[in-house]
């Protein structure tokens, strides 16, 4: 009796040594990726901030870097422009985009007619080669909607109206990536909620805001606050 629980520990311990060798060969690969080319290059990018490049060298700069930097603020047009197009940026994804795809995600998830030839359309943009589709949307603007509203060729190639025109590109071509994401969280939510809350009388935008919404905010945070990282 002893020897034969002796071979059954002697065999949950070879199988515990097999599973911890198993995860261990699988994480490297990804760990060392992520100390290589995420720890490192950051750190290796705090340590040039301190420093200038000088006669095919890096010598040390002190604080110099960032002085300039916040000087650039305030008399560089350039970087105005940019920090202002990036906060225009943020606040379209968060004000415009991100309502957009949690309404066109809970249109696909309530299974209306029509979801799932909509849910076709909007992967598009990520079957389609990027610079087929981009000649597509530049065709779109520049003539469709030249045509349809009545507009002047030149008023599609100034920048202002190149600014907004990115935007709206941005936009469609990231729902596909939004759509993916929140129908994940969506379908997480429990059914058995959601149809206590239709017998009860609520309607669709009802359900949407009490009980889709809070159980999905976790996601919408982490969307959130990726936009505001990419801000700067």
């Amino acid at each position: 009796m002893e020897k034969i629980s002796s071979k059954k520990r002697q065999k949950d311990w070879k199988n515990i040594v097999e599973t911890y060798v198993f995860f261990a060969v699988i994480l490297v690969v990804p760990l060392l990726q992520f100390v290589v080319f995420y720890i490192g290059a950051n750190a290796n990018s705090v340590i040039m901030s301190f420093q200038r490049y000088e006669n095919g060298t890096y010598v040390a700069n002190g604080l110099n870097n960032y002085v300039e930097l916040f000087e650039r603020f305030g008399r560089d047009v350039k970087v105005q422009s940019s920090v202002i197009n990036s906060f225009w940026q943020w606040l379209f994804a968060v004000g415009i985009s991100l309502p957009l795809s949690i309404l066109v995600s809970y249109y696909i998830f309530l299974r209306i007619p029509g979801s799932e030839f909509f849910k076709v359309l909007l992967m598009l943009p990520q079957i389609i080669t990027n610079i087929v589709f981009v000649c597509i949307f530049r065709t779109l603007f520049e003539n469709g909607l030249v045509e349809l509203f009545g507009w002047s060729p030149i008023v599609m190639r100034v920048a202002p109206t190149q600014f907004w025109i990115l935007l709206v590109y941005s936009t469609f071509f990231g729902l596909a990536t939004n759509m993916v994401l929140y129908l994940g969280a969506m379908s997480g939510v429990n059914q058995s909620t959601i149809e206590a809350a239709q017998i009860d009388g609520m309607g669709v935008l009802g359900r949407l805001w009490h009980v889709i919404l809070p159980a999905i905010w976790p996601t919408v945070t982490v969307f959130i606050m990726a936009g505001f990282a990419g801000y700067f």
